[in-house]
């Protein structure tokens, strides 16, 4: 009878136990903000379950505003941070897939955690969504798993052959591409077209300790995985939005995946489109079929220019304008209206950089929306990834901008003005300069007036000026001073 007694009453606590995770979980979803999550999990008595776990993590993600992340130090973060530990080895691929996601989007991740949630995701039979989400967060982290990338080919194999390779989305397939070149996964290998130009892989967290190199053994998974990606692209190219297809193409690109009939199939579908596009997309496209050297490169890059020069290059970022002129400059293919409106806009921007550009994002990073759509339960995610700040700085005709960390050189002597590297004028002078230099090896004949004009305005600008500024400025005058001897044969 005692026994029976104590079976009946250990049964009764667990019914309440199972009640107060069903509260929690109710509270945790209708909750309004961060503070209301946190006295959610304080208010909990006894264990999480792993799905109310991830359900935390997840609205922590995505009612966080941005900008200073003090709640982290709440105590029941900390419970959260080890109940996470203690459930993840048990999970099912979703909720890793959901606690990958969550820490991605705060971008600050706890290493055990990011660790368990992966050997979860590496040894589960995962949806398309979750290998999508999966990839997308570990390539944002740029977090070092050993065996990730190949496991994660797999999966998506495996549920290709599963549920059909039409299950993935276009928004899935862009994803797991887009990841593998965002964590660098795939080593590209020495300096070369891919690497010379374009647009920097998105924003990565810093407070990975193992962030920002290559993963040691990746490569034939995630060679594997973006040649897949490259055959579901092929038949589906209609389906891409207009992010979706200048991810993939800039994932392709920066990987050196040259899938000359992806890109063709990608490029014939969005040419008829271009005039419409958003600026950095259509910048990151056309850096794409450059840095690629497909067939067919050069008539997008044309067909791109005549777009923006029928919308205006007002539309595109501080490191999309001179990512574009360093193309023409390249190439020597702009075309001359073209190249006298990037003159005007780079000569606009300096003379009032405080309206530099529609979309007010400041150079150093590439402009890239948080593709991950909607999470496993259903709640939006934040619309864009949090930019980076920094400062572009163009290498040589056409090359990459790099973002700079610290204190940037101030010029010294007489009448030497000192600002501060963060002033909207420097960045402005930054962009000119490059453009200026970019211009002047690509400007015909029709063209020139303009650049020559923005060079006046560099001069008068050069009390101001960094080091760098003033070395494109110079190299810009060369090819200008150039210019007399081609028109009389040298």
């Amino acid at each position: 009878m005692a026994a029976t007694f104590r079976l009946l009453q250990g049964k009764a606590g667990n019914g309440a136990v199972a009640l107060n995770v069903a509260e929690t979980q109710r509270k945790l979803v209708v909750a309004g903000s961060v503070t209301e999550v946190l006295d959610a999990i304080a208010g909990h008595a006894g264990p999480l379950n792993g799905v109310a776990a991830s359900t935390a993590l997840r609205q922590l993600a995505v009612l966080h505003r941005g900008g200073s992340m003090r709640w982290a130090r709440d105590p029941a973060y900390s419970v959260l941070q080890r109940e996470l530990c203690r459930l993840l080895p048990k999970e099912t691929g979703r909720v890793a897939a959901t606690v990958l996601w969550a820490q991605a989007t705060l971008r600050a991740a706890d290493r055990r955690v990011t660790a368990l949630a992966c050997e979860v995701v590496c040894r589960a039979q995962l949806k398309p969504q979750e290998v999508s989400i999966a990839a997308w967060a570990v390539g944002t982290l740029s977090f070092e798993f050993p065996g990730f990338w190949p496991s994660v080919a797999v999966a998506a194999d495996a549920a290709g052959l599963r549920l059909a390779a039409n299950k993935f989305s276009s928004q899935n397939l862009s994803n797991l591409v887009w990841a593998v070149a965002a964590a660098r996964a795939l080593d590209p290998g020495p300096p070369g077209a891919a690497a010379a130009l374009g647009p920097a892989a998105p924003a990565r967290v810093s407070s990975v300790a193992s962030a920002g190199s290559p993963q040691a053994g990746a490569g034939p998974g995630a060679q594997q995985l973006v040649a897949w990606v490259g055959d579901c692209v092929r038949g589906r190219p209609e389906e891409f939005s207009t992010r979706e297809c200048a991810n993939v193409l800039w994932a392709l690109a920066r990987v050196q995946h040259a899938d000359e009939p992806a890109f063709r199939a990608l490029g014939e579908c969005s040419v008829p489109k271009l005039l419409d596009w958003p600026g950095r997309d259509l910048a990151n496209a056309m850096w794409a079929f450059w840095a690629a050297q497909v067939e067919g490169g050069r008539q997008f890059v044309a067909a791109g220019e005549e777009a923006l020069e029928a919308s205006g290059f007002h539309r595109l970022d501080d490191q999309h304008l001179v990512a574009i002129s360093g193309i023409m400059s390249r190439w020597r293919s702009a075309r001359p209206a073209a190249c006298a409106q990037l003159a005007v806009e780079a000569r606009r921007r300096l003379a009032a950089p405080a309206e530099a550009s529609e979309g007010a994002v400041r150079p150093g990073r590439a402009a890239h929306a948080d593709p991950i759509g909607r999470v496993s339960a259903g709640r939006n995610a934040p619309a864009e990834a949090a930019q980076g700040c920094g400062s572009t700085r163009r290498h040589g005709g056409g090359g990459s901008p790099v973002t700079h960390g610290g204190v940037r050189a101030q010029p010294t002597g007489p009448g030497a003005v000192r600002r501060s590297p963060d002033t909207p004028w420097l960045s402005a002078y930054n962009v000119g300069s490059s453009v200026f230099h970019s211009t002047a090896k690509a400007a015909r004949a029709e063209a020139r007036a303009e650049v020559v004009r923005l060079g006046g305005a560099l001069v008068a600008g050069v009390p101001g000026a960094e080091v760098g500024d003033l070395m494109d400025l110079v190299r810009g005058c060369a090819e200008v001073a150039a210019w007399s001897q081609e028109d009389h044969g040298g």
